[in-house]
């Protein structure tokens, strides 16, 4: 019954697909990196990017430090600008994700600096024209 319990609920850790056990020692290191400061930064990055993204007119989803940016059809050209502008935001567009609801994602972390987060912005702005 075990057996049959892990084959049937455990595909990642069955199948060909399971996540290498390296990777698993990285997700435990970084635990022990996280403390009360960092995740306050991050909170903190997270809200002044949002908050930059916003006023500029950007149509932002969720809440977290992944930080998806509506842009429609010209999702790749506005990536394209922003990688240019050395902002790396990964392009989401049809079919992936439904038509109109195309996207730049950002993430966010503790480690970015003010600096950092109001280039990001107004490279955004420069992008989104």
């Amino acid at each position: 019954e075990l057996k049959e319990l892990l084959i049937s609920t455990g595909r990642a850790f069955v199948y060909t697909t399971a996540s290498p056990e390296p990777l698993a020692h990285a997700a435990l290191a970084a635990l022990t990196l996280a403390n009360d400061e960092r995740r306050e930064q991050l909170a903190a990055n997270t809200r002044r990017l949002r908050a930059g993204l916003w006023q500029i007119g950007a149509k932002l989803l969720g809440s977290a430090h992944i930080v998806p940016v509506l842009t429609g059809p010209r999702t790749m050209a506005v990536a394209e600008r922003l990688f240019e502008a050395g902002i790396y935001a990964a392009g989401i567009r049809y079919p992936t994700v439904p038509r109109g609801q195309e996207r730049v994602r950002l993430t966010v972390s503790s480690e970015h600096t003010r600096e950092q987060i109001n280039r990001c912005i107004d490279a955004f702005a420069v992008a989104l024209g």
